[in-house]
């Protein structure tokens, strides 16, 4: 857009430095216009150099199909083209992620932790249990008295040994910790269920806002460029002035150029709100 615009000023500029020249309009004109070229010709430079940067940290995210780095061409070029309208069934992707909120890993994680700590808080509950030991010694390995029941025979020697926890201090403790971080994760699941509904409501209102002043921009663009039209007539007749033509150019270039980025920034949401989508469990 900004090369259109400055091969534009590049042409408007030779005409008028021919003009000047001819007698047809005064030297101020010139700089009018010259200055309006250099303009561009800056952002064009700033619009350059911000690409460069770009495909350099789009790199870092691209591989071959054996692991190896992609570095993109420099020939790679963004589409002039940002369609938006694949973004239309953000609304119905905002339900389905709602309604299946549960199965989002953020929220999985925490619900295998909860399984996790349930298991040890069963452990530390063991520890108020009393323990029961029982011995069985043989004293005479030597003895096979087959008429006898062993069980019975004095060749054997029984003991019972029961422990009774008194204090329990240690144990109490253990068990009061177990049960703190219980509590903890099921503070961690609601807080995290309220943050993921929370950035999907916000994907969800900025993307209708967006698509809402997107349309409202590319009627201000066309407006713009009739105003622009009809700027030039009138300085072809000598009724208007460059400074007004660099006015009107700028202000629809300054739309345009929101106008894309709104556009962009349909298309980045979106896909924020596809991945929250696609990092749910699937049923």
């Amino acid at each position: 857009m900004n090369k259109k615009v400055l091969d534009l000023n590049k042409k408007r500029y030779q005409l008028v430095k021919k003009s000047f020249e001819l007698g047809e309009r005064p030297a101020i004109d010139t700089v009018e216009a010259f200055t309006q070229l250099q303009s561009f010709e800056a952002k064009t430079i700033e619009s350059q150099n911000k690409y460069n940067i770009s495909t350099i940290e789009l790199s870092q995210f691209l591989w071959k199909e054996n692991g190896e780095n992609y570095n993109l061409p420099l020939f790679t070029k963004p589409s002039e083209q940002l369609n938006t309208q694949f973004t239309q069934d953000y609304f119905i992707i905002t339900e389905k992620i709602l309604q299946n909120i549960d199965a989002h890993y953020a929220l999985n994680y925490y619900f295998e932790k909860s399984k996790s700590l349930e298991l040890e808080r069963k452990l530390k509950w063991q520890n108020f249990l009393p323990k029961i030991n029982f011995n069985y010694n043989l004293y005479n390995k030597e003895f096979k008295n087959q008429d006898i029941l062993p069980l019975f025979d004095n060749n054997y020697q029984y003991g019972i040994k029961l422990e009774l926890p008194i204090f329990m201090r240690e144990a109490r403790a253990d068990y009061q910790n177990i049960k703190l971080k219980i509590l903890q994760n099921d503070e961690n699941i609601k807080f995290k269920n309220q943050e993921l509904k929370t950035k999907i409501q916000t994907y969800n209102a900025e993307i209708g806002n967006f698509l809402s002043l997107t349309q409202n921009n590319e009627s201000l663009i066309e407006n713009y460029k009739r105003l622009l039209k009809a700027e030039e007539i009138k300085f072809s007749n000598g009724e208007s002035s460059l400074f007004l033509i660099n006015s009107r150019e700028n202000k629809l270039l300054e739309t345009q150029e929101k106008f894309l980025e709104l556009k962009a920034k349909t298309i980045k949401t979106y896909f924020k709100l596809n991945w929250l989508e696609n990092n749910t469990l699937k049923q």
